[in-house]
């Protein structure tokens, strides 16, 4: 996938710390950039699966900032998702679906990365959910679009 579009797009925003989050639904990719004292670099890119617009679970678009986190929640549908970091509202970045009874990941969750599949939240796999929880520090800014 082609992101450098999203490369150029970064270099329009600031963000409180040295890290700056671009979505980009239509290619359903998040990429992570890093400051390196006079340009946004990207470090991280990354396929999501954002909300399901055709079911009218549209992924909220705009500028937001990380603003608090969790280790996991529980939906009701009975999954566990893992790593959760909320950037506006109910919308968060968080790991694919898990089954709250054998924490397993189904293949029917693993499958539609990088495809609209969510209720609005960004989907990601558990290790690039983990990384933003381990490493994002509040107040970085989240472009989606």
């Amino acid at each position: 996938i082609d992101t450098a579009d999203m490369d150029a797009k970064a270099q329009n925003y600031s963000s409180d710390t040295n890290y700056l989050i671009l979505v980009n639904i239509a290619k359903c990719v998040t990429k992570i950039y890093e400051w390196d004292g006079s340009s946004w670099v990207p470090i991280k890119n990354w396929l999501c699966s954002p909300g399901d617009s055709s079911k009218g679970w549209d992924t909220v678009r705009g500028e937001f900032y990380i603003t608090d986190w969790g280790e996991y929640f529980y939906d009701q549908e009975g999954h566990i998702l893992y790593y959760w970091v909320r950037f506006y509202e109910d919308y968060l970045f968080h790991s694919m679906l898990y089954d709250y009874n054998s924490y397993v990941l189904s293949t029917d969750e693993y499958n539609p990365i990088g495809e609209e599949a969510s209720h609005g939240c960004v989907r990601l796999r558990l290790e690039n959910a983990k990384y933003i929880y381990d490493v994002i520090p509040p107040y970085t800014t989240v472009i989606v679009y």
